[in-house]
Parts: structure tokens; sequence; C-alpha cells
């Protein structure tokens, strides 16, 4: 996990709560704020723009958490990596994918 975001209904509200703890903004700008915090880094996004960015479609005030959590990686040719969930799939003991979608397949090591 290297970054955590919460979308804020009232982005000032919550920027001023954050800051009052003492904690130092690293990013600052008008629809966004974030924090680093012992190798995470917290970014409180406004929820009407995190729900365009993360959930286009659903509603921020019931059809989403309006939370995202991302591992970031470093890739040199500029590839987007995701941590996802997706119905259908079932793992084995190590955490290997063994079916996913109408076809098992069993791996078996």
């Amino acid at each position: 996990m290297s970054f955590v975001t919460l979308g804020a209904r009232d982005l000032e509200r919550i920027r001023a709560f954050y800051k009052g703890l003492g904690w130092e903004p690293g990013v600052d700008v008008e629809n966004f704020v974030s924090f680093l915090l012992g190798g995470v880094v917290l970014g409180i996004y406004a929820m009407e723009n995190l729900n365009e960015e993360s959930a286009p479609g659903l509603a921020a005030d019931g059809g989403w958490s309006g939370v995202t959590l991302a591992c970031n990686v470093a890739d040199p040719e500029g590839n987007r990596w995701e941590i996802a969930w997706a119905e259908g799939l079932e793992w084995n003991e190590n955490g290997a994918v063994t079916k996913f979608g109408d076809s098992p397949r069993v791996v078996r090591r």
C-alpha cells in the first residue's frame, strides 16, 4: 500500500482538521491535499473529482465508499498497474488464481 485517497464532501473542513493535527501537507492545491505518513501517502480529494476519476457513473452519496487504495509501481514504459477484484476468481492455498470466468483450470504446485 502506498497511497490511500479519501473523498471529501467538505474539503476545506477536512484539510483544516488534518493540518490541525500538525501534519504538514506534501501537495496542497485547490481540490486536493496530501500528507506523507510513515511511508504511505494519505490523499484527500474533493469527492466530486474523486468520483469522476475513480467511480464514474456511481453516486458519490451512497453508490460507493469514496475511498481508493493504491499500490504504486515503477514501470519504464508507462504501463498502468492496478489492484482489482473480479467476480469469479478462485485461488489456491498459495494465492495463485485457479479459475477465472466459466472455464476452470486447476493449478497445483
